[in-house]
């Protein structure tokens, strides 16, 4: 019979370095599959769920190019909760069933799926193991103004909108410090080695 290959999760909020993170398991030989990319890939190539998000946002959604109209999007979605709780329930089913998809064709020992909104959609995302990417407040926003290319209010508000470190923390069954005060390359070496031997991937 064969192994079933765990899931870890990784999630953390704007800044807090995740997808480095990531590239680090990476090269220890873990594939990782990037929800958020992977609902922008499907957001402008599934025709499907292109048509669903032209229902519930009008067809100023797309650009003349056929890529997302993310301004118009975000511009709609920033302060109305309930188009934004619409547009997950709309995107969220087709990242899972591309997982499933991505998963089945996986050799790693283990995957690790990187999303910021794991904690909110758990229940229909289930892990075998949550990592939680913490930084510094300060150092989070600075890294995010600098990504992004936003001001400082505009990256406090969406922090403001996520979940808070309490709320990571509980939840987590590791806590990678990214704030540049501890080894990074040795705590994931250590989660890693965990992992390994909990499911006897060695």
């Amino acid at each position: 019979m064969a192994r079933v290959r765990p899931i870890v999760g990784i999630t953390g909020g704007i800044g807090s370095g995740k997808t480095f993170i990531c590239e680090l398991f990476k090269e220890l030989g873990i594939a990782i599959f990037n929800s958020d990319q992977q609902a922008g890939w499907l957001m402008e190539n599934n025709k499907q769920l292109i048509h669903e998000i032209k229902q519930l946002f009008g067809e100023k959604a797309y650009l003349e190019n056929k890529k997302l109209n993310k301004a118009h999007i975000a511009q709609i979605v920033f302060n109305n909760k309930e188009m934004l709780t619409s547009l997950n329930l709309i995107v969220h089913p087709f990242v899972f069933k591309h997982f499933d998809l991505w998963y089945s064709q996986q050799e790693s020992a283990y995957v690790i799926k990187e999303s910021a909104l794991l904690i909110e959609t758990m229940a229909s995302q289930k892990v075998d193991e949550l990592i939680y990417v913490y930084a510094d407040t300060e150092l989070r926003i600075q890294r995010a103004m600098h990504r992004d290319n936003k001001s400082r209010e505009q990256i406090e508000a969406r922090i403001n909108k996520q979940k808070s470190d309490s709320e990571y923390r509980v939840l987590a069954d590791f806590i990678i410090d990214n704030s540049g005060i501890e080894s990074v390359i040795q705590q994931v070496y250590s989660v890693h080695q965990t992992i390994m031997k909990k499911y006897n991937l060695v």
